[in-house]
């Protein structure tokens, strides 16, 4: 890695230096402020010569950097299981002395793990504080460099969507044999600007000449500052929209937060004009029920509105997120109550994991279809990142919010209320439903038809086909196979076999049904392979079918296991109430809330075709 890191330093030299007078120019760039930290992996993955180089390569981008106080502060910070403050921004505001304490830097080669996720949640709270040099008006960068697998994925995707919600920029560079998906999850949008390998040669000049562009693009300040309010007397200009909150208002939610929300809801419309030609205000709150509380109405005053509002009762219970959405699509905005000529937008609060996550995937996308742009608002520390990105409207950085705790809700109204105004009049009715697969994958469907049954196998086979037909493409990128059973294991018993019961008995119980263990063993270990059609340069997913606890559970989950480490993503299509949850997660890849489609009956299994390829093309 050292001698990859040093050519690719050279090349970067060779580039600055030949732009060197237009550098020096840029007097735009220099007057741009900017805060930077960067987030170095110090684990025992890392050899100490290999840290070393990442030094080198660190000291390197700071030579492009127009270092001072009020220009660029670097900070920097070191982790392994712990996290180690090596220095924050105020301390060095000259590039001799930020270089040399790059240099003084040593390695920690803790052997505990790779805490990425505390990392970033450190720099993240820690790192940009007034107190540590952190400034209102400069752009937040974080540049993080890893060569290893987060112990927590699931912690790790959670707090890099903190950051972007915070206005953070996050560079995720990967050293070595990194998960894609992890990095992914980790950088900004757009993923090409801001997710590069060491291992490619082309990586570090386009890492150098995005930081250095993007500092100077970014805006001064993040989403809790989003420049000049919209003033409740001019609105959104007078620009007309419908607008339903949608409360969750579920036993998650304790009482005085719920009413934080009510009083959130207060502060966004006051941000609007509201009347019958301009903005008008519907509420709905759910929890196992829907309950519709405020219509949509233009008649109504803003105090009016904010005198109904505080009376919203707060109900308990279940968080029925996908029975709100369908309520919104099919009544809230209706042809005889929502105006067809402006725009339909709902804004959605929720604190956790709604209790049907294949429902809520499937009433998003009916919504979006229907042309409703849907804001997701997603609380605290349990809410599910993914989630929130499936019920939000495209692009999720545009309609996706996550804040630390609902005190922290007023932080965001400002920006919700522009970004709410900047939707476009007209329905976007072509939103897709699901994603196009547009790399080459290779997909094998699996099912114990002998355990299933045979009709129920043939309702299976007809979702295949469909997800298949959906999957083509004019590029045929895309190859399909299917391991229907194993070679039956038990022969017949003739009637002169046995001539006692006690032996007719034995010899039943001695007659084991492995299921789908061999049925993955094989998967594992022909299929994919190039003389049955597999190829090398693929992405290889296997999508398994379940509907009752496992036979054999150690060994089936044993060769799943297996499966991933030869990176085959697993998938699992779950039909029923009778599997067991803490199986399927083991034989899934992580996270399991992308890679479970759960289906209630087998004669709604044609409504896991949309959630089942949005999660083969989410892996990607």
């Amino acid at each position: 890695m050292r001698s990859l890191l040093h050519f690719l330093a050279f090349a970067l030299i060779l580039k600055i230096s030949a732009h060197a007078e237009k550098i020096s120019e840029s007097l735009e760039c220099h007057e741009k402020v900017a805060d930077v930290v960067f987030v170095l992996d110090s684990s025992v993955s890392l050899r100490e010569t290999d840290y070393d180089a990442q030094l080198d390569f660190v000291k390197m981008l700071v030579d492009t950097f127009a270092v001072g106080p009020k220009n660029i502060r670097v900070g920097m910070m070191t982790f392994g299981t712990d996290m180690r403050l090596d220095f924050n921004l105020k301390e060095h505001q000259n590039k001799e002395g930020l270089k040399a304490a790059i240099s003084r830097t040593s390695y920690l080669g803790d052997r505990q793990g790779t805490n990425t996720g505390e990392a970033l949640q450190y720099a993240r709270t820690k790192m940009f504080e007034k107190e540590n040099g952190g400034r209102d008006n400069a752009a937040k960068v974080i540049i993080l460099i890893t060569d290893g697998y987060s112990h927590n994925l699931d912690k790790t995707l959670w707090e890099a969507s903190m950051a972007h919600s915070d206005g953070i920029e996050v560079f995720a560079i990967g050293v070595g044999g990194m998960d894609d998906r992890e990095l992914r999850g980790v950088g900004s949008e757009p993923k090409d600007k801001h997710v590069f390998r060491v291992d490619n040669y082309k990586a570090l000049p386009h890492i150098q000449k995005a930081l250095e562009h993007r500092t100077c693009e970014l805006p001064h300040n993040d989403q809790s500052k989003p420049g000049p309010s919209v003033k409740p007397d001019t609105g959104c200009g007078g620009k007309p929209a419908d607008v339903y909150f949608i409360v969750d208002s579920s036993s998650s939610i304790w009482k005085p937060d719920f009413h934080k929300q009510l009083d959130f809801i207060k502060e966004v419309i006051g941000q609007f004009d509201l009347g019958q030609d301009s903005t008008r205000v519907g509420v709905i709150t759910f929890s196992d029920g829907i309950h519709p509380i405020i219509p949509l109405s233009g008649s109504q005053s803003r105090q009016y509105l904010e005198e109904q509002i505080e009376k919203i009762p707060y109900t308990g219970g279940g968080t029925n997120t996908g029975g709100a959405i369908r309520y919104l699509t099919d009544h809230g905005f209706s042809a005889a109550i929502a105006r067809p000529e402006v725009a339909h937008v709902a804004i959605l609060m929720t604190d956790g994991q709604s209790k049907n996550l294949t429902n809520t995937y499937l009433q998003s996308r009916r919504a979006h279809k229907a042309g409703i742009y849907l804001f997701a608002i997603g609380i605290g520390q349990f809410v599910d990142t993914l989630e929130l990105n499936d019920i939000a409207s495209n692009p999720d950085k545009d309609f996706v919010f996550q804040v630390d705790d609902y005190t922290a809700l007023t932080s965001i109204k400002e920006l919700l209320a522009i970004k709410t105004c900047q939707v476009p009049q007209k329905f976007m009715k072509d939103q897709p439903s699901s994603c196009s697969i547009d790399t080459a994958t290779d997909v094998m469907f699996v099912l114990d038809s002998g355990a299933i049954g045979r009709r129920h196998s043939h309702m299976i086979e007809h979702l295949i086909a469909d997800v298949v037909r959906e999957m083509e493409s004019e590029h045929h990128v895309t190859r399909a196979g299917i391991i229907r059973e194993s070679c039956s294991q038990t022969p017949d018993i003739g009637l002169s076999q046995y001539d006692n019961a006690h032996a007719f008995k034995r010899h039943l119980k001695s007659v084991e049904h492995k299921g789908l263990q061999p049925l993955i063993q094989k998967l594992r270990r022909y299929s994919f392979k190039s003389r049955y059609g597999g190829r090398k340069s693929s992405q290889k997913i296997a999508v398994i079918f379940v509907d009752d606890i496992l036979d054999n559970p150690g060994p089936t989950i044993l060769e799943a296991r297996r499966a991933k480490s030869t990176n085959i993503r697993v998938i699992v299509v779950a039909t029923g109430n009778h599997y067991d949850e803490k199986q399927l997660e083991q034989l899934v890849t992580s996270p399991a809330s992308r890679n479970i489609v759960h289906v209630d009956h087998y004669k709604n299994i044609g409504e896991a075709k949309g959630r089942l390829l949005y999660s083969m093309c989410a892996g990607r």
